[in-house]
Order: C-alpha cells, then structure tokens, then sequence
C-alpha cells in the first residue's frame, strides 16, 4: 500500500495501526491494529485489499476475539 495522497481530498496519507468496524454479512466486527493509511486532512482510513481479506478470514474462521467490547443504542424514534 504506498498510497501518498487521499483520493477524497488530496491530503497526505500516514502509515498508521488503527481500530476499525467492518460490517461482515449481517455482523460488525471491531478490528485492533489494522495496518493502514489515514488521512492527515480528513481521516479518511485506507485499508490494503490483503488486509481487508485477512480480517474477514479472521471472522469467517470463528477466531477467539481478543475482547468484547459493549456500545449503548438510543433511539431516535422513542426520544422525538
């Protein structure tokens, strides 16, 4: 991955280890560590195609998560 530029906004892209929430079939999946790309202007993180396939071969495996992470849900239906 030797991406130097963001494709969203031209900013320059970092080498950095990143948590990242990838969406599998129906389930969210919280990966710890991700090597990647991130934006020093936006954000936005990029993620090498081998990467992106080795956490979901993670998943599809049934690998022991390393934790467990709980996230409180508001509605928005039931609050207006």
């Amino acid at each position: 991955m030797k991406k130097e530029r963001c494709a969203n906004c031209g900013g320059k892209l970092l080498p950095r280890r990143v948590e990242y929430e990838k969406i599998i079939g129906r389930h969210r999946a919280l990966f710890d560590e991700v090597p990647a790309n991130v934006c020093l202007e936006c954000d936005e993180i990029w993620l090498d195609g081998k990467i992106a396939e080795k956490m979901e071969r993670l998943f599809y495996k049934g690998a022991k998560p390393t934790r467990k992470v709980t996230i409180p849900v508001w509605s928005l239906a039931k609050v207006a």
